[in-house]
Formats: C-alpha cells, sequence, structure tokens
C-alpha cells in the first residue's frame, strides 16, 4: 500500500511537472509501455525484495533468537546506513558530474569560434536554383533578378558586406584527400569560397595575400587555413603546392599541382570538441547561390531586416524570407550539451533531496535509539562539545567513504564520455571540492536539528521514561 501510495504521488508529479520540464530540457515526453511496465515491476518486486530477507531470516531461526532480536536495532541502523550511503554516492556523482558538464558548456559558449558571430544575418532571399526550367528566357530572367538583388544590397547603407552561396560557415564543407608536392596525404576540408567570405566573417590572413581574381575561373586560387598547412607537411605557404587524390576538382587542369597562395588563421566551423578542421578554401570570384551571409552594422539588424523585405517585396512580390542570425546558430550547436547539462542539475538537486530524507530518516531512528546513552553521559559530566562529535560521527564516516568512491566513479564518466573531444574543460580538484562543500552542508543541516535536539535532553526526563 505504502509502495501503491509513492507510485500515485510520483505520477502526480510527472503530469503536473509535465509542461515546466519539456521547457526546461527542450524536449517533448511520451508515455511507452516501458513506463507502465517500470510502474507495474516496482509495485510488485519492491515489496518482495524488501521482504524477502526478514522472511528467511525468521522462517528458519529459531524462536528464542527471533524473540532476542526484537529490540536490538543496530544491525537495522547498520543496514540503512549502507543505503544511505548507496544515495550519497549517487548524490556525489551527479552533483560532480552536473558541475564538470556545466563547466565544459560554459567553455564552449565562451570559447571565441575564431569567425565573427555578431550581427552576421543569414538569409534565404532567392529560391531560384529550384526553378529547374533552363530555357534561355527563364535563365535571363532569373539572372536579371538576381543582379537587382544584388545591386539593392549594395546599396543598403546599413550593410558592411554580403555574400551569396550554398551555405553560411558552420555547413557547405565537405572533405577529401590531397596530395603535397611530395606525394604525402592528408584528409582536409574543402569549401568554395570568395573574398567577401573572409571580410563578413572577419577571418584574418596570415601569410601571403589573394591575387586578382579576374581570370581565375570558377576554382579559383587555394587558400588554407595553419592547420591544413600543418597537416600537409608545409611550414610556409611559398612553394606549397596541393593536388587532389581522385583529381575531381584538379581534373581538367594543365597543372594539377596548385600553388597555396594564402594562409588564414583557423576557426572552429563547428562544434567546440571537434577542434579546427583542417580546411582548402577554392577562392574565386564567381559564387552563387540562395543563402545570403551579410555583415549588418552593429545595432542596424532591425534596419536592415525592413529593407530586405522592401527588397525581396520589390523583386518577388514577397515580404517573406527565412533568416537566422549567426550567433544564434552558434548557440543551437550546443543544444544537446545545454540539455545534459540542464538534466544532470535537476537530478542531482532531486538526488539531494532524496539523500537528505534518508538522512534524515536514519538520523530520526538513530539518534533517538541513543537517548538513554546521551542522558548517561550527561549525567557523567559530557558537555555539548563532547556529544556533537559522537553523534555526527558515523554520519560524517558515511559521506567521507561515499566521496571517496564517487571521485573515480565520476572521473570514469567524464573521461568516457569526452574521450572524442578535442576541446575539453579541465577536471579539475574545484568541481569535487565545490561538489563535497555542497552536499555536506545540506546534510549537515539536516542533521543539526536532530542532534542539537539530542545534546540538549533533560537526562532526568529520559532517565524515567526511557
Amino acid at each position: 500500500m505504502l509502495i501503491l501510495a509513492a507510485l500515485l504521488v510520483a505520477w502526480l508529479i510527472i503530469e503536473i511537472s509535465a509542461i515546466p520540464v519539456e521547457h526546461l530540457l527542450n524536449y517533448s515526453f511520451n508515455y511507452t509501455t516501458f513506463d507502465w511496465e517500470v510502474s507495474l515491476a516496482v509495485l510488485l518486486l519492491l515489496p518482495l525484495i524488501t521482504s524477502v530477507y526478514h522472511f528467511m531470516k525468521y522462517n528458519y531461526a529459531s524462536p528464542i533468537h527471533s524473540i532476542r532480536s526484537i529490540n536490538t536495532g543496530n544491525k537495522s541502523v547498520r543496514s540503512r546506513l549502507v543505503f544511505l550511503g548507496v544515495q550519497y554516492l549517487f548524490t556525489f556523482l551527479l552533483v560532480v558530474l552536473s558541475l564538470y558538464f556545466n563547466k565544459q558548456l560554459g567553455l564552449m559558449l565562451d570559447t571565441d569560434p575564431g569567425f565573427r558571430t555578431n550581427d552576421i544575418l543569414i538569409a534565404n532571399l532567392v529560391y531560384e536554383s529550384k526553378d529547374l526550367d533552363y530555357s534561355e528566357e527563364k535563365v535571363r530572367q532569373r539572372q536579371e533578378r538576381i543582379e537587382a538583388l544584388d545591386n539593392e544590397l549594395a546599396a543598403c547603407p546599413y550593410i558592411e558586406d554580403w555574400g551569396a552561396s550554398y551555405a553560411d560557415i558552420l555547413n557547405g564543407d565537405y572533405s577529401s584527400s590531397f596530395l603535397n608536392d611530395r606525394g604525402e596525404k592528408a584528409n582536409l576540408n574543402v569549401r568554395l569560397a570568395t573574398p567577401h567570405f573572409f571580410s563578413i566573417y572577419n577571418i584574418k590572413m596570415v601569410e601571403g595575400s589573394l591575387p586578382d581574381l579576374k581570370d581565375a575561373g570558377f576554382l579559383g586560387v587555394v587558400v588554407a587555413n595553419r592547420a591544413a598547412l600543418k597537416a600537409l607537411n608545409y611550414t610556409t605557404c611559398r612553394g606549397a603546392g596541393i593536388t587532389e587524390e581522385n583529381s575531381f576538382i584538379m581534373r581538367g587542369r594543365d597543372n594539377p599541382l596548385q600553388p597555396i597562395v594564402a594562409v588564414v588563421d583557423d576557426y572552429y566551423g563547428g562544434h567546440l570538441s571537434q577542434g579546427q578542421k583542417p580546411t582548402l578554401f577554392f577562392v574565386s570570384n564567381q559564387m552563387s547561390g540562395d543563402v545570403y551571409q551579410i555583415a549588418c552594422t552593429p545595432g542596424k539588424r532591425k534596419e536592415v531586416l525592413d529593407f530586405l523585405r522592401k527588397a525581396e517585396l520589390k523583386i518577388y512580390g514577397s515580404e517573406d524570407f527565412e533568416y537566422s542570425f549567426l550567433e544564434d546558430s552558434v548557440k543551437e550547436i550546443y543544444a544537446k550539451d545545454r540539455q545534459i547539462a540542464t538534466i544532470y542539475s535537476v537530478f542531482a538537486c532531486i538526488a539531494v533531496i532524496i539523500a537528505c530524507l534518508g538522512l534524515f530518516g536514519i538520523s530520526l531512528f538513530d539518534i533517538r535509539q541513543r537517548y538513554r546513552e546521551i542522558a548517561i553521559r550527561k549525567v557523567n559530566g559530557a558537555q555539548l562539545k563532547d556529544l556533537y562529535p559522537l553523534l555526527f560521527r558515523k554520519y560524517i564516516a558515511v559521506l567521507g567513504i561515499a566521496f571517496l568512491l564517487a571521485i573515480p566513479l565520476a572521473y570514469y564518466i567524464i573521461h568516457e564520455y569526452t574521450k572524442d573531444f578535442i576541446v575539453k574543460a579541465s577536471v579539475s580538484v574545484g568541481i569535487f571540492i565545490i561538489g563535497l562543500v555542497i552536499v555536506v552542508l545540506i546534510s549537515l543541516g539536516t542533521l543539526l536539528w536532530q542532534v542539537r535536539r539530542a545534546a540538549n535532553i533533560n537526562p532526568s526526563k529520559i532517565m524515567k521514561t526511557e
């Protein structure tokens, strides 16, 4: 009946908290058959598990042994302390993991990705690529609309720079194998770009420069980032050259070995844990696409959006277009990490509450049994400073053991979860100390009222009633 009541309360809490939890975790939960199976298993198996020990003990024990054990509670307290220790083990574990994953999330959100994210607007302004009619008249009309839009953007006083492509900086690249001039192979990312790409995202060139791209053709010239130059075993772009292993990009060229004309800074083009990708940029003036990457003048986002709506209405007869700001897209990359940090924090709080409830129940039972001992000690001259360590001692020991066991478990879980991360937060001693302080303070606060009450009992009253 107690377990049935607990299940009903649990389901009531689930129903009440469903909507706020979905908003907190940004995830929609649906009931499944597994939920009902777990509830049924708890209802039937938990009473069986908790009663089987006592059944076996008293069914096979002699009557005199059973009678003698009626008023002994030491073994009961010890077994309850073991369960309390298990509760604290999981509590320390969840608190430490919560602290670490929040630290990891903070590292990822605060780390500079290496390119400009503020006031960068990513907008799908044209949809010409979806028109598969390639008749001469249709192609001419598309070109006129795109040229008209480009002229509008160029005239906008609130736009610092812009460029069109099929994807923004977080998407649109692919990987391929390249060879250096010595035939050594490296797997590198590839991105088609224009000079505007580096200007929009404020990616600095650290060596070399772009030549005149007027006659460079569609693929243009090759620019590498620092990571790509290192992967190709070059220390400088002077005299450096590459060719693609399968010759897809270089097919049809007289000289398949293309020089690297410049080197740019590395940046994180995705999740921080993936590190800075070695990337080759094929830079030319010829670039088109539906996705416009626009660098807005700081503080002029609204004006730019209003301008784009007017331009869309003028050219395409509609004010609707899809857009997002790059800084929001960067944050969205870490949505799962934010969800994991939130889940660990919520469960850590729940674990602390459960552990405190368990501690309260065990300490209430244990300390109440020791009233006679406390009274005798006070009659024999024991002071409060002598009683407090006596009553706190065993619980401090349980906390200490649970904490020591939680340290290697937490380190193992963190190591396994982050083993593929190139950039990850350090597992510092601080998160373990903070976790210990949090749990100990809350736990001692739970104990303090009972210990203080027991230490201040009237010995004469206890001696009369116990």
